[in-house]
């Protein structure tokens, strides 16, 4: 389908974002079969969705076409995804509109607006709701608790493992289902479903996305344990010819050179930083952009292979951050979590809320998008047969709406400990269904830079 998008340039880049899961092709406004306008005046002739926006530009726009518009504070709503999911959000502002006669207004739902000559106004800004998500992502909420641990000149690591995941865990019931957790993906879809609605066709998914379950197997090596450890889980691995990213700190440990080089054949070797201190958050963006420099060319040297992909220590993740990652020579990054119960930097809820690759500051981020594996046992309490099922739960959602499952399992945590049972059974589950690709970053980042 064509698309024309009028709009400010930086406003242009934010739509193209919210469609880019979907094959497109983005022309100017006569060579296009329908437009989308945002804060600029609509053609009179052409087909359009018109997206509101917090200026008096749009209400004079609404009053030429016989609308009286308010904005109000938004309400728990649902969007249709697919004919099986819908995903629930509470959007920052709402428009009301009245004085039509093809009105369309639900408490529960974003019905669109349908006006004349095939113009369809949302009631949402999708422009703004996706700038406060991502600068929520950009600039996160640093706990008094992540300061202070992180702030000591000790790592934090020295402390008892069984005194960190009791200052994590939580004790409140918490809702897995990631419906309600993809706020940025309602917007999405809600865009989407107007184009389709005002055109009356399917938009067709671009090729990644489109036949196949992607799903992005990953490990952060955190200690001696762990990366010995490896050598099983590739095993079992390379038993069903999967391969996976290992994300490794080049400095924290003694590395075992011949393993590190093992795992980088039929997979992946990312930086893992250089210590997993917990303290990148703390650093101004040169010391960054050397540390994160200085551990690229570490693990490179030992792999003999360009490292091109980085997750930070404990997900840390902020605009200095990301933007070091890029100027270490870094060609993606995958440390912002779709969503976790309990991410500690913030000690609360956190997450980017979309199951889709996206840049962010124009760096290719792979979200981590299925709630990793120390979360859900050590935060949440899970048994190691608890998290297959949730993650299955998870995935089900993001295989219906043709996103990527990406899963982390840590080769130093139970999922991955003696006899690894488990990881085989979640490896031969995804194996045996013909319509899954299992993949590794560098295929995703390639697409995206496409």
């Amino acid at each position: 389908m064509k698309v024309a998008i009028e709009a400010p340039t930086p406003d242009v880049n934010v739509i193209k974002e919210l469609l880019s899961p979907w094959d497109i092709l983005f022309t100017e406004p006569d060579e296009a079969d329908i437009s989308i306008i945002y804060n600029q005046k609509p053609c009179q002739i052409k087909a359009a969705v018109m997206i509101p926006y917090g200026s008096a530009g749009f209400v004079t726009c609404a009053k030429e076409t016989d609308l009286d518009v308010t904005r109000k504070i938004g309400y728990l709503t649902s969007v249709n995804a697919t004919d099986q999911t819908k995903l629930t959000f509470t959007p920052e502002f709402l428009y009301c509109f009245g004085k039509l006669a093809k009105v369309a207004f639900e408490e529960e739902t974003l019905t669109e607006i349908l006006t004349k000559d095939d113009k369809l106004i949302l009631k949402i800004d999708l422009v703004e709701e996706y700038r406060l998500i991502t600068e929520g992502i950009l600039h996160p909420e640093q706990s008094t608790f992540h300061r202070v641990v992180t702030g000591l000149p000790i790592p934090y690591g020295l402390a008892p493992r069984r005194l960190r995941d009791f200052l994590m865990k939580t004790d409140k019931g918490v809702d897995l289902a990631l419906n309600s957790k993809l706020p940025l993906d309602a917007l999405r879809f809600l865009l989407v479903n107007a184009i389709e609605k005002i055109c009356g066709e399917k938009l067709k998914k671009t090729s990644l996305f489109a036949h196949s379950n992607v799903c992005i197997l990953t490990h952060d090596v955190e200690t001696t344990i762990g990366l010995q450890r490896t050598r099983s889980i590739k095993k079992i691995e390379e038993k069903y010819d999967v391969g996976s990213v290992w994300y490794v700190p080049s400095n924290r440990y003694k590395l075992d050179k011949e393993i590190v080089r093992e795992l980088s054949n039929h997979g992946e070797v990312g930086s893992h930083d250089t210590k997993h201190d917990g303290k990148l958050v703390h650093l101004k963006e040169r010391e960054l952009v050397e540390r994160l420099k200085d551990s690229r060319l570490t693990l490179e040297k030992i792999v003999e292979k360009p490292v091109v992909g980085f997750r930070a220590p404990m997900l840390q993740h902020n605009h200095t951050i990301l933007q070091a990652i890029k100027e270490a020579g870094y060609l993606y990054d995958t440390s912002v979590p779709t969503w976790e119960p309990k991410h500690p930097y913030t000690m609360k809820p956190h997450g980017i809320g979309t199951v889709f690759p996206l840049k962010l500051n124009g760096l290719p981020e792979i979200p981590l998008t299925l709630t990793q594996d120390h979360q859900l046992i050590h935060v949440l309490g899970l048994s190691s047969e608890k998290v297959l099922k949730s993650w299955e739960t998870m995935a089900s959602v993001i295989r219906d709406i043709g996103g990527v499952s990406v899963f982390l399992v840590h080769p130093d945590y139970e999922l991955a400990d003696s006899g690894t049972e488990l990881y085989e059974q979640l490896i031969s589950d995804l194996t045996s269904d013909s319509k899954t690709v299992v993949t590794v970053p560098s295929k995703i980042y390639t697409t995206l830079n496409e």
